[in-house]
């Protein structure tokens, strides 16, 4: 039943564009509702319905800002947003039958990313590819001009308790989502977790001291990258594209570097893999902190933020079905995590 309204919502949002979708599909990835659509031209797009609770109207619009922007100022493979008939890129539609549709759904049309997602199989060359984009995107990031109304999220939020208007590092939000942990499994150790905010912290305001802290996508990782399918020639670079700017916002150049970091945590390759990612980035921009040991800091702290991030949003939406598997050795096993990055602090 919610598929068939939510298809509903987007006939509505296409019907505000100026083409003739031919076919129009849901598809089983992320956290909005996406539908993949074919033109009668042959043009193919991705249709975004977002979720009730995520990101309002005048969010979706500044992503989609930084986007048009990236598409007129560069070659980079990623999304671009088409407007509808009377020059907007996003459309709000009414439906009250839609639960949790309180203000309306926000959607948008973009351009279909050619290319394939690789897990298991990444090398070094993808990594390298990979920091490569990460480094243009944040080089984008720093000369944008940002129109009037432009709003997105400091991306080191870690809880939902903060309000729009607070630190998401600062003591008093910490004391507050620590005393709800402690409240959940009185067991787990706190500590830890503190000591990862205040490392955190302190990154971030090292950032912002020198500059490297702006506009980032805030989720390059191997299910946001696409790769050429094509083979390249002898000497041409990876093509590498990025999609799902869905979480983009302002926060440390080394955050970037770290959210790919989190992802790999598991394999045996990690160390190869991260200093590809980091050769790749350091060919198009300086890292982070100015040396080899103060990169590895920051993205080490980063990573802790990270691995707080997920684990935390899954607690605070534990009921969803989303999270139904979620259990309280989930956070007992990322507190171990982060232990052991607070162990190898120089």
């Amino acid at each position: 039943m919610q598929t068939r309204r939510l298809r509903r919502v987007a006939e509505h949002a296409l019907a505000r564009y100026d083409l003739r979708p031919v076919r129009v599909r849901r598809m089983p990835r992320g956290w909005n509702a996406t539908f993949g659509v074919l033109a009668d031209d042959g043009a193919r797009y991705a249709l975004r319905v977002h979720r009730p609770g995520g990101p309002d109207a005048a969010m979706v619009r500044s992503e989609l800002d930084w986007l048009t922007s990236l598409g007129e100022a560069t070659d980079l493979r990623m999304p671009r947003p088409r407007p509808t008939r009377d020059g907007d890129l996003v459309v709000v539609v009414q439906d009250p039958d839609l639960v949790g549709d309180d203000r309306g759904r926000a959607c948008d049309l973009l351009g279909w990313v050619e290319g394939h997602f690789v897990d298991v199989g990444l090398t070094p060359t993808h990594l390298r590819a990979m920091g490569s984009l990460v480094a243009r995107l944040q080089g984008h990031g720093r000369v944008f001009v940002r129109p009037a109304g432009f709003v997105r999220p400091d991306v080191t939020g870690w809880s939902a308790l903060a309000r729009a208007d607070q630190d998401p590092l600062g003591p008093d939000l910490v004391d507050r989502a620590l005393a709800a942990l402690r409240a959940l499994d009185a067991g787990w150790d706190l500590g830890v977790v503190f000591a990862t905010l205040e490392r955190a912290r302190a990154t971030r305001d090292d950032a912002v001291a020198s500059g490297r802290r702006g506009l980032l996508h805030a989720d390059v990782h191997h299910e946001n990258v696409l790769f050429a399918t094509r083979t390249p020639r002898r000497g041409e670079p990876l093509q590498v594209g990025a999609i799902d700017f869905d979480d983009c916002g302002d926060g440390p150049d080394s955050y970037d570097l770290a959210v790919m970091v989190t992802e790999m945590w598991r394999r045996a390759d990690r160390q190869a893999l991260r200093a590809a990612l980091l050769e790749g980035y350091a060919e198009v921009r300086p890292l982070p902190g100015g040396s080899a040991e103060a990169v590895d800091e920051q993205v080490d702290a980063m990573e802790g933020l990270r691995h707080l991030q997920l684990a935390v949003y899954a607690v605070d939406h534990r009921d969803e079905e989303m999270f139904a598997t979620w259990q309280r050795e989930d956070m007992t096993e990322v507190i171990g995590r982060l232990a052991g990055l607070l162990d190898r602090r120089p």
